[in-house]
């Protein structure tokens, strides 16, 4: 047998092995994708999770801390305090006044109560005098009433008796000085809240966000229009296993819709609460269903054209002995299947254009051999250039000269001129000059080479941005919100330990709004704060921080403080300029302001005691008369008794 006539027979097997090779080849990279799809989703609705469970954290932590401050003033009263733990002091008239103005402080709060030892409702910010009612047999009164704990509690959902809508309620148990029970401090919260937060939020398409009790019972689904309080994730379910974890991701088969979604669960700090950002798989891989449908059809044509290519190369080595007729027939036939590949190639360069992210492959020999329409629109790069297959340092070179990379941070910068970008990482992204932002993902490719695609991500990186915006600032004024403060605070104190500097503490808190929210309604009253904050604003230094800490109090930190004349001629054009009447829809409006001032080191080491005694000057300036500010003066020692 000749080596034409072996060959012959050997060119079906092996063609038809490498064309397998190559169809499995691009089966493993149509599955990557796939994967590559599910991680993305998971990654973005991680990163959704953790920001709504920050949200919902705060809310919580906003009630959470009124009731710790009413649970120190009833269980530890100061001197002159009226309130104490005996029912006749927890049934107060002064009680309640002080349950109705907190409560106006809590947007997100209902009402606050007091429960006694036996259950009786003792006090109740919602009316006056307060009605009797029993409630020894809510979960919150036997729980807290049996177990000492002193962490929040938070109950089963429950509809309100006066108008039928869900709520929760956040309990504190209250003690005696031996540790007996007291009876209950509780807020209750209306689930609506909690769905009013997830209006001002941009979900993924086919997201959903759901709020648990970390033992499994459900609070509220959003966006649902069932009612789905007080169902309980089925026993079964891993939902469990990710909160024991402290948060990660599963797969559900859908528990209220039976549609399946990639869930993220993300633990709502130290409060026994869950929320989970769910995104449907149909919608994660609709465009990857897309993508591997054009993939499995380019696919299947180039198997077909390898096939019959084959075919012609077989009866080609057949014929070789036949007569020159035959053999230039044999040609034609070859001739007819490398038209048909370029055709083929045609369609490929066809369905490349067609993609939503810029793709170019680069050969072994790191020439360009392949660049679609949207990388080069999405890089900007000149079609004659693409046209002549360059290496891809000459892309580089072109890159550098047009300023492509001139927002790039320096790291990236370094390993560019190094010529190391092809071995660099699989994924980063980079900020073009015109400020979009790009993702830039490298496979490599078999054989040398690798395959790039470029993706503009400039809108999701905004929608994280606004996010992050909405965390940390107050909707109405856009001032810094408590979460924002609290952090700026600790900042401003460890920089001043180290430094040897001082900060000054300001509390505000408005005279008079409320009769102004009471005459001309609530849009009024927003308006006003947001004038009252653009004054602020205004005549606080550059490197000073005003913060709305919730309803009509503010709170300033002034950094770097070198002695107290500065804060106070800030304290003083505070006065003048918030009592200043406004213009608010053409209705006029005056508000005074109480201020009380506290300096680190003097009056407190670490920012609670600050807040706390600046908090105190607060209510020393509303005491002698407000419209003015008071400077945190400590409590005087008590004179010891004679012998």
């Amino acid at each position: 047998m000749s080596a034409d006539q072996r060959f012959g027979r050997r060119i079906m097997p092996v063609g038809l092995l490498v064309l397998a090779m190559a169809a499995l080849a691009i089966a493993l990279t149509v599955w990557q994708l796939r994967m590559d799809a599910l991680a993305d989703a998971r990654m973005n609705a991680g990163n959704l999770g953790n920001a709504l469970a920050g949200q919902v954290a705060r809310t919580v932590q906003a009630v959470d801390n009124t009731l710790h401050e009413l649970q120190e003033r009833v269980s530890a009263p100061g001197i002159g305090d009226p309130l104490s733990l005996d029912p006749a002091s927890l049934g107060s008239r002064a009680l309640h006044d002080l349950l109705v103005e907190r409560a106006r402080r809590l947007p997100q709060v209902d009402t606050l109560t007091v429960v006694g030892a036996d259950g009786r409702l003792l006090n109740f910010s919602r009316s006056w005098p307060v009605p009797t009612i029993g409630l020894a047999d809510r979960d919150y009164f036997i729980h807290l009433s049996t177990t000492p704990e002193h962490a929040l509690f938070i109950s089963r959902p429950v509809a309100n008796r006066a108008n039928g809508t869900w709520e929760i309620f956040l309990a504190r148990r209250l003690e005696q000085p031996d540790g007996s029970f007291a009876g209950v401090l509780m807020a209750g919260v209306p689930l609506q809240s909690f769905r009013k937060m997830m209006d001002s939020v941009l979900l993924p398409a086919g997201g959903s966000f759901l709020l648990l009790r970390s033992d499994g019972i459900v609070l509220t689904r959003y966006p649902d229009t069932t009612a789905r309080a007080g169902l309980v994730m089925p026993a079964g379910s891993p939902w469990y296993r990710q909160v024991a974890a402290g948060g990660g991701f599963y797969r559900s088969d859908g528990v209220f819709d039976k549609v399946t979604r990639h869930v993220a669960v993300r633990p709502v700090g130290e409060y026994p609460l869950v929320v989970d950002l769910a995104m449907t798989e149909a919608t994660i891989l609709a465009r990857w269903q897309q993508q591997a449908s054009m993939i499995a059809g380019v696919t299947a044509v180039l198997l077909l054209a390898g096939v019959v290519l084959l075919l012609a190369l077989r009866r080609q080595v057949a014929r070789q002995d036949e007569a020159r007729a035959t053999l230039l027939r044999a040609n034609a036939e070859l001739e007819a299947g490398r038209q048909a590949l370029a055709g083929q190639r045609k369609v490929l360069e066809t369905i490349l254009n067609s993609m939503d992210q810029g793709l170019m492959m680069i050969d072994a020999d790191r020439r360009v051999a392949v660049c679609n329409r949207q990388a080069m629109e999405v890089l900007e790069l000149p079609p004659e250039l693409l046209a002549r297959q360059p290496l891809f340092e000459e892309v580089l070179e072109y890159q550098w000269r047009t300023g492509e990379f001139a927002r790039a941070d320096m790291e990236l910068q370094t390993f560019i001129r190094a010529a190391a970008l092809l071995d660099g990482p699989p994924v980063y992204e980079r900020r073009r000059p015109d400020g979009r932002v790009i993702e830039v993902r490298t496979v490599p490719q078999e054989g040398g080479g690798v395959v790039r695609t470029y993706t503009d991500i400039t809108s999701r990186r905004n929608a994280e941005d606004r996010i992050r915006h909405v965390a940390h600032h107050d909707d109405l004024t856009q001032l810094a919100n408590r979460v924002a403060f609290n952090q700026i605070l600790h900042r401003a104190l460890t920089e001043a330990a180290r430094d040897g500097l001082g900060v000054a503490l300001l509390y505000l808190d408005l005279d008079y709004f409320k009769q102004v929210n009471d005459a001309h309604g609530h849009a009024v009253g927003d308006a006003l704060l947001a004038e009252v904050a653009q004054r602020m604003r205004a005549v606080v230094r550059e490197s000073d921080t005003v913060a709305r800490m919730g309803g009509d109090e503010f709170a300033i930190i002034q950094p770097a403080a070198d002695g107290q004349a500065g804060t106070l001629a800030l304290a003083r054009r505070l006065l003048e300029v918030i009592t200043v009447p406004f213009q608010v829809g053409g209705l006029p409006a005056a508000v005074g302001v109480s201020i009380g001032i506290a300096w680190y080191p003097t009056d407190g080491l670490d920012a609670e005691t600050l807040l706390r005694h600046a908090d105190a000057a607060l209510y020393a300036a509303k005491r002698e008369g407000r419209n003015t500010f008071r400077c945190y003066e400590p409590a005087p020692a008590p004179t010891p008794a004679l012998p």
